[in-house]
């Protein structure tokens, strides 16, 4: 009679192990969908109102998102942009293209950019700075 009913513990606990286990297989990915970090992130050309910048990604499927943050130098209130790939210029070979418009003139900018992923975000890119032209001023390219 105690033969059965350990028997009975053991099959359960292992039942309830596999359980677990599958659960985890399962699930633990979705909670846990980690997302690249742009790579080679840079400015690439700044006017009096606007910023360019371009990064490359790892992968065509590798995120949904991105989340530039940039602030004014003079402040420490961060503004935080949501940009889906509609908002994006798209190259075959992963490089991404977008446009920060309406910025202050002759004004020093601080700008990250990360990955987003189902809510989830990737690490930042290093925090690039830039100081914007005076109006009137032609286009600074960088190469």
């Amino acid at each position: 009679e105690y033969r059965i009913e350990a028997a009975i513990s053991v099959l359960t606990l292992l039942l309830v192990y596999f359980a677990i286990c599958v659960a985890v297989h399962i699930i633990k990915p979705r909670w846990i969908q980690l997302c690249n970090t742009p790579k080679r992130f840079a400015i690439v050309e700044c006017s009096d109102c606007s910023i360019t910048i371009e990064w490359f990604i790892h992968d065509q499927e590798d995120c949904l998102q991105y989340e530039l943050d940039y602030r004014n130098q003079e402040t420490d209130k961060w503004t935080v942009t949501t940009l889906s790939t509609t908002d994006l210029s798209a190259e075959e070979n992963g490089r991404r293209v977008y446009t920060l418009l309406n910025i202050l003139p002759e004004t020093g900018y601080e700008l990250k950019l990360c990955s987003v992923n189902h809510h989830v975000r990737s690490h930042f890119t290093e925090l690039m700075t830039i100081l914007t032209l005076k109006p009137g001023n032609v286009t600074f390219k960088f190469t």
